[in-house]
C-alpha cells in the first residue's frame, strides 16, 4: 500500500537520510584512513591516494544522495498519483449517484452555503453548480416548510439527522424529498454531508393508496347502511307475516269450533 502525502513525515525522512549518510561517511573515513596508514609508506603516494579517496567519497556521496532523494521523490509521486486516483474515483461515484449529494458548512446552529453538489442535484433542481454554491438550503426549501431550529447544532451533537422536506426547483416545481445528513470534520471544519432522495413517486403512490382507502371506507359505510336498511325491511316483513299467520290461525280456530258445534 502506498503512503499518501499526509502520511509521510518530512522530518523523519530527512533525519533518516542524514543518519544513513553520516554512518557511511564515518565508516568510510575511518576505514580508509586506517588502511592507508598501515599500507602506504611513501608520502607522495599517500597524498595521491588520499585525494583519490576523497574524490571517490564525493562521487559515492553524490550517488547515494541521488538514490535516496530519487527514491523519496518516486514515493511522493506514487502517493500523489494514488491520491489523485482516489479523488477521481470518489468524484466519479459522487457525480454518478442517482441521489442528490451535497456538502455544506455548519455555521453555528445553522447550515451554511453549499460547498459542493453532485450532478444529480444540479440537474434535478435546475440550477448550475456555481449557482448552488452561492446558495444555502433555505434558498431551495419550500417556504411552506418549517425548518427545524438549531439544525446545525443538533447535527453536530447527534452526528446525523433525517428530515422530510419539500424543495422548490428553479422552475417553481415542488419536490418532496427525504434528507439524510451526517456531520463530518473536513480540514478542521464541521461539514454537513447530505444525501437527498426524491420521493415524488413514493408520495404519489402513498396519496393514491390513501385515496383508495378512503373510497373503500366510504363504500363499506354505504354497504353497511344499505344492509342495515334491508335487514330492517326483512324484519318488518317478518313481523307482518307473523301477524298475518296469527290472524289465519284465529280464523281457522273459529271455523273449527263452528264446525264442531254444528256436527254435535
Amino acid at each position: 500500500m502506498q503512503k499518501f502525502p499526509e502520511q509521510i513525515n518530512p522530518s523523519f525522512s530527512a533525519f533518516k537520510i542524514a543518519l544513513i549518510y553520516f554512518i557511511i561517511s564515518v565508516l568510510w573515513i575511518v576505514a580508509s584512513d586506517q588502511l592507508l596508514n598501515f599500507t602506504v609508506i611513501n608520502r607522495q603516494l599517500f597524498i595521491t591516494l588520499a585525494i583519490f579517496k576523497g574524490s571517490l567519497f564525493v562521487v559515492f556521496s553524490a550517488v547515494l544522495i541521488y538514490f535516496l532523494v530519487f527514491r523519496n521523490l518516486v514515493s511522493i509521486k506514487r502517493s500523489g498519483e494514488e491520491l489523485i486516483k482516489s479523488e477521481n474515483k470518489f468524484r466519479e461515484i459522487f457525480n454518478k449517484a442517482n441521489d442528490m449529494i451535497s456538502m455544506n458548512a455548519i455555521v453555528g446552529s445553522k447550515i451554511g452555503r453549499f460547498l459542493e453538489v453532485n450532478d444529480a442535484m444540479s440537474q434535478k433542481l435546475g440550477y448550475s453548480k456555481e449557482e448552488l454554491q452561492n446558495m444555502t438550503p433555505v434558498d431551495v426549501i419550500s417556504p411552506d416548510i418549517k425548518i427545524p431550529e438549531n439544525i446545525g447544532e443538533t447535527l453536530r451533537k447527534k452526528g446525523y439527522t433525517t428530515h422530510d422536506l419539500v424543495l422548490v426547483t428553479k422552475d417553481g416545481r415542488d419536490m418532496p424529498v427525504e434528507v439524510k445528513s451526517h456531520s463530518i470534520n473536513y480540514e478542521g471544519q464541521d461539514i454537513s454531508l447530505s444525501v437527498t432522495r426524491d420521493v415524488t413517486d413514493r408520495k404519489r403512490a402513498e396519496d393514491m393508496l390513501k385515496s383508495s382507502l378512503e373510497e373503500k371506507t366510504l363504500l363499506l359505510r354505504e354497504i353497511h347502511h344499505r344492509v342495515n336498511n334491508n335487514l330492517q325491511i326483512i324484519s318488518s316483513l317478518f313481523n307482518l307475516q307473523s301477524q298475518y299467520v296469527d290472524e289465519i290461525l284465529k280464523v281457522f280456530s273459529w271455523l273449527v269450533k263452528v264446525g264442531l258445534n254444528q256436527w254435535l
